[in-house]
């Protein structure tokens, strides 16, 4: 009986996850706002529906790219040293 309650108490906690992931997954995809994930390099590794929209690229066009290739030429050489210190000290904006 043991096994059986600690089985139930497992899976009720892998379907309580899964539906935060859900969650996430669905406030990623229907915000309002672009969204862009991107890691300490600055490579795009993930964008919203919203986000594509915003800088007039198509599904999947934006994976990959730089997040400097969407700043504006005259802030971009900039940007990498923000990036960078960010990383260094991240903190909420």
């Amino acid at each position: 009986m043991k096994n059986i309650n600690e089985s139930l108490k497992k899976s009720k906690t892998s379907i309580a996850e899964m539906d935060i992931l859900n969650q996430s997954e669905a406030i990623f995809l229907f915000a309002t706002e672009g969204i862009l994930i991107v890691d300490k390099q600055g490579n795009i590794i993930r964008v919203n529906p919203n986000g594509e929209a915003l800088f007039g690229y198509k599904e999947g066009e934006l994976e990959g790219k730089k997040i400097e290739d969407l700043i504006p030429d005259r802030f971009r050489e900039k940007h990498h040293n923000y990036r960078d210190d960010f990383n260094a000290h991240p903190h909420a904006r």
